[in-house]
């Protein structure tokens, strides 16, 4: 399925017309499509991230000032 959705999305694969048996390109609605889709299954779409401590709890950063100071 990865490998259809990449092809698609590159624009490898075509489609035959039924009544000229013509080859079609792809259309670039489908091959963006197929790129969500990809995007998503790669999780490059995240909404929420949350970072927590091994826990579970929040992480709490103290700042502490230099000697120097």
């Amino acid at each position: 399925m990865l490998a259809f959705l990449s092809d698609t999305m590159r624009g490898i694969t075509s489609d035959l017309d039924k009544d000229t048996g013509e080859l079609l390109k792809v259309p670039i609605k489908d091959k963006l499509k197929a790129a969500e889709l990809l995007g998503k299954r790669h999780a490059l779409f995240t909404e929420k991230i949350e970072h927590n401590g091994n826990d579970g709890r929040a992480i709490r950063i103290n700042i502490v000032p230099d000697k120097d100071d």
